[in-house]
């Protein structure tokens, strides 16, 4: 009696069964490789921004001076960045006589026409002192209009903004804000 063999071989089945379980377990392994390094890499990054701007900014002084130009008298924004690292922006918080604040763009009014053009510098690098006059000619911006005369408000609060990778893109502001009394 003759049988019709139309399955596979048993041996041939299991090979096949442990050909599948060893790629499906290296999948699984470099899926887990790359997300334990991802977190670790992200972990690291978020870490290093933490310590630079705790301990790497140590020395950055903010301070509000009076100046004067001829027979207008203002003040003056102040950042003296006396550390080894490079300050990429600045991000600006205005603090109100009532305790409360808000997120701002400090700007400076064009001489020709109406517009306003932004302060924030592009890159503090050590020991550069960047002056803004806070005059009636200094405005803050909160959403696409002028809204706040400096009078209006009791310090400014800044929050530098750094390259800790040094990749280009700026990373997210610092936690730590200095902050200078109007």
């Amino acid at each position: 009696m003759r049988h019709n063999k139309k399955g596979i071989s048993p041996l041939i089945a299991t090979v096949l069964v442990i050909g599948f379980t060893i790629v499906l377990g290296a999948l699984v392994f470099k899926w887990g490789g790359d997300l334990f390094k991802k977190t670790t890499e992200e972990t690291g990054k978020s870490s290093d921004l933490k310590m630079t701007c705790t301990q790497g900014l140590s020395m950055l002084e903010v301070k509000l001076e009076d100046i004067k130009d001829g027979t207008t008298s203002a003040k003056a924004l102040v950042i003296d960045n006396k550390n080894n690292i490079k300050i990429q922006g600045f991000k600006f918080r205005a603090y109100f006589p009532d305790g409360t604040s808000s997120t701002v763009t400090l700007a400076k009014r064009q001489i020709s026409g109406m517009g306003y053009s932004t302060i924030i510098p592009t890159e503090l690098d050590k020991r550069s002192i960047d002056a803004y006059g806070i005059s009636s000619d200094l405005v803050i911006i909160k959403g696409t209009a002028p809204a706040i005369a400096p009078a209006d408000f009791a310090k400014i609060g800044i929050l530098p903004i750094l390259d800790v990778d040094g990749d280009g893109t700026p990373e997210p502001p610092c936690e730590n804000e200095f902050v200078a009394e109007i």
